[in-house]
């Protein structure tokens, strides 16, 4: 089931912070357009990432992680002029960085959510009961 994001953005008052996430998300498909490899190995480098407090073997995932930043830097080369790729790749790292700090920004939003001040639904959505 799918959930409108006016209704997730009004009901829970995180209407700057919805406004920052639809902006990241434009700011990302002007530099891949539609190219949906691109968004997966995006995907697996934040997901792979050794930053984590509760990551045991950094060396292990940063070492993963470097070898899909090298996949994303060579499907760049392959898909589109060198130019091109010079010019995608060190934007798609700053919006990596930019992702983790959204992902901040969230995360302490949620931290400080009084669970009295959302609708019932929105607390099952959210899960802060």
């Amino acid at each position: 089931r799918e959930i409108p994001t006016e209704i997730l953005k009004n009901d829970t008052g995180f209407v700057q912070l919805h406004a920052d996430h639809v902006n990241y998300c434009k700011a990302v498909k002007r530099i891949i357009h539609n190219d949906l490899p691109i968004v997966i190995i995006l995907l697996v480098i934040v997901l792979f990432s050794p930053e984590g407090p509760h990551v045991t073997y950094r060396d292990t995932v940063s070492n993963i992680q470097d070898k899909y930043l090298l996949l994303l830097k060579h499907y760049l080369e392959a898909k589109y002029s060198f130019a091109q790729a010079a010019e995608m790749y060190p934007q798609l790292l700053y919006k990596i960085k930019e992702l983790k700090e959204l992902g901040e920004v969230h995360g302490k939003y949620l931290l400080e959510v009084d669970p009295t001040d959302i609708e019932p639904i929105m607390l099952e959505i959210l899960d802060l009961k």
